[in-house]
Parts: structure tokens; C-alpha cells; sequence
């Protein structure tokens, strides 16, 4: 108490948040069902609840969170794995609800790789005879970063129309894939 008196912020104890911000995990498609009946019933249903006991309720579904841009630049597991710590570190209670089926879900490729790992993995890919152009294609080495570290491209570098919706170019998109 000391310490607040002469205008010292430090050691103050950590106030306990009133918020209970749950993220949701599942594919898209497989429990589309389950994530709508989440959204449109039990979630109004919490959110009075909590409310009822001077508590904020926030359910994060990223179906609607990462933008085109973002995906683009391969941010989509950055933003995710971001928001997951958010809700962690936020959340006075539960802060992970996951629906499991039987599909994978996307699976991304690391956005940064250190340069020595990525280099290792060349050189083990090379060894056992494997193609390595895709590897050297997507990922550019950062030499200003500390260490190096190799990133990978936006998608939209070697594919503009991407996310381009516009009916001329969906026939340029959908020839590329």
C-alpha cells in the first residue's frame, strides 16, 4: 500500500476479468449444423446467463474472422493461434470449445521458417532425391531479419486472381488450378 501511495503501479494485484470468451474450433463444413445451433441458440442463451451474473459472454468463430487479404499472405494459423491465446488469456473461465469429426481441417504451412532450419531442410529433401522447387518457389529468404528466415509468399504472387471474383478473370483462376 506503500508503494500505491507514493504513485508506484508495480506489483498491483491482477484484476479478474469478467469476460468468458469462448473460441470455437471445427471445419467449416463438417459441423455446420452444430456451429449454427451454437450461434443462433445456446450462444443468446450464455450470453443472458453470464449476463445474469455480471459476466460478459464472447464466443469467437473465426469462419467469419480471417479476411481475403489475410489468407492471402498466409496469415490464416497466425491469426487463429493468436486469437486462441487471446481467448486464453481473456477468458475467466472455459476459453476452447472444439467440435471433432472426421475431417482434418486445413493445415497450414509454416508463414516463417529460420533460415538454418529451412536450409537443413533442402539439403535433407535434396539427399533423398526429392523435388525442392516448390519449396524455393513459395519461401524467400529475409536477410534483414535477425536470424534469416525464410517466409512464405502471398498466394496472390504467383496467383493474382486468387481472390478475384470478377467474371473475367474467374476463367483465368480456374485454369491455373
Amino acid at each position: 500500500i506503500q508503494k500505491l501511495f507514493a504513485g508506484s503501479l508495480e506489483d498491483l494485484p491482477q484484476q479478474e476479468s469478467n469476460v468468458v470468451r469462448v473460441f470455437l474450433s471445427s471445419t467449416f463444413t463438417d459441423h455446420e449444423h452444430e456451429r449454427n445451433l451454437l450461434t443462433n441458440v445456446v450462444s443468446p442463451w450464455l450470453r443472458k446467463y453470464c449476463w445474469e451474473r455480471g459476466l460478459i459472454f464472447q464466443m469467437v468463430d473465426m469462419r467469419w474472422g480471417v479476411t481475403d487479404d489475410a489468407s492471402a499472405h498466409q496469415r490464416t494459423n497466425e491469426i487463429v493461434m493468436e486469437e486462441i491465446h487471446k481467448c486464453r488469456n481473456i477468458s475467466r473461465g472455459p476459453f476452447f470449445l472444439a467440435f471433432l469429426g472426421d475431417r482434418y481441417g486445413s493445415r497450414f504451412f509454416p508463414r516463417v521458417i529460420e533460415a538454418s532450419e529451412f536450409e537443413t531442410l533442402l539439403r535433407a529433401a535434396r539427399t533423398a532425391c526429392r523435388e525442392t522447387a516448390l519449396l524455393e518457389t513459395w519461401y524467400v529468404k529475409d536477410r534483414n531479419a535477425v536470424p534469416p528466415e525464410y517466409i512464405l509468399q502471398p498466394i496472390t504472387s504467383y496467383f493474382p486472381h486468387y481472390y478475384d471474383d470478377a467474371p473475367q478473370n474467374l476463367k483465368k483462376r480456374n485454369q491455373v488450378w
